[in-house]
């Protein structure tokens, strides 16, 4: 059932839906709905959904439009009470919930030419299935057909096809797309974990080797397509390179696949641990080296818990180091960075050094989550745990309190 996440967002809520009652929304006279501000009910249903918590299955591009339509209902049912919104957003979303579960693959392709040889592999729900090109059966939308993509798509790639059970085509390409990206954030990491590779110039590759082809289709399991239509990726460059791994290679990445898929299994909140390694990916992906950087910096700012300053931030970043003193000096560089990028627009160098320096430490976080489930398996847990003293002093200090805690509580 949909509620909103405390009390500050209700109230952050309710003055957006207030907003939009009041000077963006306006019944016509059909009975439908008008609006004055452009963007909109676009723009507030993002704000709204980041208020809200909505069940586990909800993707987040179904939880915008389930959003957008309560904004829509709630105002056709009484414009002038928007505390009906969750009300109206709650039976959307048992609707879709209700649905029933189908199966669906998504089509799609990776940038490695050897990949076709490995064997079936299941990861959260969803199996993946590679071969150097899609059986016969799978069926071309004729939207690629008309945009000349369906003899490019598979060119030097292995194919690779994912299939998920899900509500509705929408709903299984986000799945599907979620899951092949946290198989990525696993192979990628044993590709170039430990590895710096510095280039010169504005046109380098991304940290990633193994990265998504151009376009990804959506089919029934008997290769019909689903919806006349693709996903495509914005940053795809048609003649780049792809790399034939080797065994070597291709060991690495199966070995640390298997390890972090064993280990996340244990991890208490996994969704959002999920997440992080999902974002990781992603941020790895970015050609552009400042974007790399501060997508990997806002992964750490949510493992070490968003804190309010940045001295805490940093002692927190720095924990797990036996030299946190020169941890500590390289992530006030990287702070002193960040801020240019953000704040001034301060473009002129690409921070390549130090994003492979931040990329190595939110790795090793990443990590050790994973490593200790039952004391950190959540970034809540994983930020209390960072968060304790450093100090050894400090720290029996601490020891003893909870001791004495715990021996009152007992009496």
């Amino acid at each position: 059932m949909a509620r909103w996440l405390d009390d500050r967002s209700k109230s952050e809520a309710l003055r957006i839906l207030k907003w939009l009652f009041h000077d963006v929304f306006e019944r016509n006279a059909e009975g439908g709905v008008n609006l004055h501000s452009w963007g909109e009910p676009e723009t507030s249903s993002s704000l709204l959904v980041s208020r809200l918590s909505l069940h586990c299955d909800i993707t987040p591009r179904t939880a915008q439009t389930l959003v957008r339509r309560a904004l829509i209902d709630s105002f056709k049912a009484d414009p002038t009470s928007p505390s009906r919104f969750v009300e109206a957003l709650s039976g959307l979303e048992s609707s879709f919930l209700r649905k029933p579960l189908e199966g669906f693959v998504l089509l799609t392709s990776l940038s490695a030419r050897d990949l076709h040889d490995f064997p079936t592999i299941r990861l959260d729900g969803a199996t993946f299935t590679f071969s150097r090109f899609p059986p016969p059966r799978f069926g071309t939308p004729d939207l690629v057909v008309r945009h000349r993509w369906n003899d490019k798509r598979f060119f030097s790639r292995t194919a690779v096809r994912v299939h998920v059970r899900a509500r509705d085509p929408m709903d299984a390409a986000d799945l599907a797309l979620q899951r092949l990206e946290l198989l990525r954030s696993f192979w990628n990491l044993g590709l170039h974990r430990g590895i710096w590779s510095i280039r010169m110039g504005d046109d380098v590759p991304p940290i990633n080797k193994i990265r998504l082809g151009p376009i990804h289709t959506v089919h029934y399991p008997d290769g019909s397509s689903a919806r006349d239509s693709f996903w495509y990726e914005p940053d795809f460059r048609e003649g780049e390179f792809t790399e034939t791994l080797g065994e070597e290679k291709k060991g690495k990445l199966r070995e640390m696949e298997t390890w972090c898929r064993t280990r996340l299994r244990r991890v208490p909140d996994r969704r959002k641990v999920e997440g992080l390694w999902i974002r990781y990916c992603q941020a790895l992906d970015q050609r552009n080296r400042a974007n790399a950087f501060l997508q990997t910096w806002a992964i750490l700012e949510d493992l070490t818990g968003n804190p309010s300053r940045y001295d805490q931030l940093i002692r927190r970043a720095s924990y797990l180091y036996s030299d946190r003193w020169y941890v500590r000096l390289q992530l006030e560089e990287m702070r002193r960075r960040r801020n240019e990028l953000v704040h001034k627009g301060s473009n002129e160098e690409h921070p390549e050094r130090m994003t492979f320096v931040l990329k190595g430490i939110v790795e090793h976080y990443l990590l050790f989550m994973l490593r200790n489930p039952k004391i950190v398996g959540s970034p809540q847990a994983l930020a209390a745990f960072l968060a304790q003293p450093t100090d050894v002093g400090a720290r029996a200090q601490q020891m003893r309190r909870l001791q004495l805690a715990a021996d009152v509580m007992k009496r």
